[in-house]
């Protein structure tokens, strides 16, 4: 499939193949996530190194970086 492109087919057990290919999907530029999905997704992705409550601490550092004096702290 080209770039930016996905695909996924289902076989029932009749044989028959329902196919469905997306070009935009929650994420992308075309359909951004809200902040409460973004935050959720975060939070999921480094609970294996973060807790919820550093997780939540570090996306709100993160979502403001901009007001942040240095970022040295980033990826450490």
């Amino acid at each position: 499939h080209p770039a930016g492109r996905n695909a996924g087919a289902i076989e029932l057990h009749d044989r028959r193949v329902f196919v469905r290919e997306v070009t935009e999907f929650d994420g992308k530029p075309a359909r951004p996530l809200s902040r409460e999905a973004l935050h959720h997704k975060f939070v999921t992705l480094t609970r294996s190194r973060y807790n919820d409550a550093q997780a939540t601490r570090l996306f709100e550092r993160l979502q403001n970086l901009e007001n942040e004096p240095e970022v040295g702290w980033v990826g450490a």
